[in-house]
């Protein structure tokens, strides 16, 4: 089952669409917590188990954008890739939770604000007929950010002491990441906040379903 099997649903309408989004993704954690045996949220960062578990959710980001990258350069399944691109939100607000109990951190209240004035790669041009070359520029630049965020959870495999995270730098990166997320998503893709929000519910409604019927 994937977003091709929803062309019909009906999409709601929300004032705050990236808050629902939000609390979308929160009520799927509390299920994925319990599949997945995820420890409770906000994470203590300092953590090495804790800091495995946000380069893996990370590393979940950077593979659906791959994935989506391959949809439009080998594919050219265009629902496909707006699913992916769903998919990426998905696991970045999932790591964002995960995160979200930091005093600087963004939370709910503030999401909207970010997807606002989201920012990312200089010179794209807004258009519906995707051009690669940008599509790739904005990707790296979203992956970039997600690395660096990732090299500031300071507890290599082969270090046997902890190492405290430099949370302040963390934030920024990870907030970064989502700006450059949502700017890339409008300004490269073309999609509205509206697209993006019907893309992502559909997305969600998989996953419910998916959970439900333990796949």
């Amino acid at each position: 089952m994937d977003n091709r099997n929803l062309e019909k649903i009906e999409i709601p309408t929300p004032k705050h669409y990236f808050i629902t989004v939000w609390g979308l993704q929160k009520a799927l954690v509390k299920e994925y917590t319990k599949i997945e045996n995820f420890p409770k949220y906000p994470l203590n960062l300092d953590i090495k188990e804790n800091q495995n578990l946000l380069k893996d959710f990370i590393g979940r980001v950077i593979e659906e954008l791959a994935e989506a990258y391959e949809q439009v350069t080998e594919t050219k399944d265009f629902k496909l890739f707006y699913e992916e691109l769903a998919d990426a939100l998905h696991f970045l607000v999932e790591t964002m939770i995960f995160t979200g109990g930091l005093t600087d951190f963004v939370g709910p209240n503030m999401i909207d604000v970010i997807a606002e004035n989201a920012k990312g790669v200089n010179g794209v041009i807004k258009s519906k007929d995707v051009e690669v070359r940008n599509l790739a520029l904005w990707m790296w630049d979203v992956t970039y950010q997600l690395n660096l965020a990732r090299n500031t959870l300071r507890n290599k495999p082969w270090k046997q002491t902890e190492v405290r995270t430099r949370k302040t730098q963390f934030v920024a990166y990870l907030r970064r990441a989502f700006s450059t997320l949502i700017f890339g998503m409008t300004n490269v893709v073309g999609l509205s906040k509206e697209e993006i929000f019907a893309e992502y519910y559909k997305k969600n409604q998989i996953n419910q379903f998916r959970i439900k019927s333990k796949y």
